[in-house]
């Protein structure tokens, strides 16, 4: 999980770009998990830059294609009864890996920050 969040957050170009949990350091969550088990968490967020002559709403727009592309590449897919692809300067997804149980979702908008990643696991055997 976290490898595929970092190749995601590297597919693209950005500023302020911030790990914020990277695999669960502040702890697993154990919420919603049957006893000793527990989901690891993955978040991270980042910002276009100044890009003259295009508006935030217009860079969100250009962005979220190709992030959903590499996530689709790393062997996730789509779950469109929850994603948002509609809506101008906004963009959300969220994909799925069924092995070995990853969900990944991904928020591409006009308002800072831009980009926002967010990750948890399948609930796991606590180590």
């Amino acid at each position: 999980m976290v490898q595929d969040g970092t190749e995601l957050m590297a597919s693209q170009s950005m500023e302020n770009k911030r790990v914020i949990d990277q695999g669960g350091e502040g702890g697993d969550d154990p919420v919603g998990c049957p006893e000793g088990t527990s989901r690891r968490t993955y978040q991270a967020t980042g910002d276009f830059g100044k890009v003259d002559g295009t508006t935030s709403a217009e860079l969100a727009d250009l962005t979220a294609k190709p992030m959903r592309s590499s996530l689709r590449v790393l062997g996730y897919e789509l779950d469109r009864s929850v994603s948002s692809v509609n809506d101008p300067g906004q963009s959300i997804g969220v994909f799925h890996k069924k092995d070995p149980g990853i969900t990944f979702t991904l928020i591409v908008q006009a308002a800072v920050p831009n980009i926002k990643v967010s990750a948890k696991t399948d609930c796991l055997p606590m180590s």
